[in-house]
């Protein structure tokens, strides 16, 4: 098999930083993390409890944003609706996996417009968002311990 030359080894060295762009750090601003409930719930509270840390490993701010009504899905169609960038994240207990059997008529598909980031606490707690690799890094590095 043939080896590229010295002359193909230096171009692709000197055009390398033109192909790979380089995407700015994230986040690059607040982060916004829906609660599709009311305040004071235990979904509410768990966001709260991990919110300085997260935001402390993130360089940026965690802002929650309670949207109770609908059994959850107001403010699950919020982050569903939101840009795919990793700025809005949505935290879910069980009804997020029940509300497809009750509403056969979601404004949202649960499968589709949603990835699964990590579970935050056994039992009925996830986090759900985009930009996985992401967010798997933040809650690694974060070395959140909930008692």
């Amino acid at each position: 098999m043939p080896r590229p030359g010295r002359r193909a080894l230096m171009s692709a060295a000197v055009l390398a930083p033109f192909v790979a762009q380089a995407q700015p750090a994230y986040p690059t601003r607040p982060v916004r993390v829906v609660i599709p409930f009311g305040p004071g719930g235990g979904t509410d509270n768990l966001a709260r409890i991990i919110e300085i840390g997260v935001g402390r490993v993130l360089g940026q701010t965690l802002v929650i944003d309670t949207r109770p009504g609908g059994g959850g899905v107001i403010g699950t169609e919020v982050v569903a609706r939101a840009e795919p960038d990793g700025q809005t994240i949505l935290r879910v207990d069980s009804s997020f996996a029940i509300n497809p059997g009750l509403m056969p008529r979601l404004p949202y598909d649960p499968l589709r417009d949603f990835i699964p980031v990590c579970l935050l606490a056994s039992g009925y707690a996830s986090l759900l968002g985009v930009e996985i690799e992401r967010w798997t890094r933040v809650i690694r590095n974060a070395n959140i311990k909930v008692d």
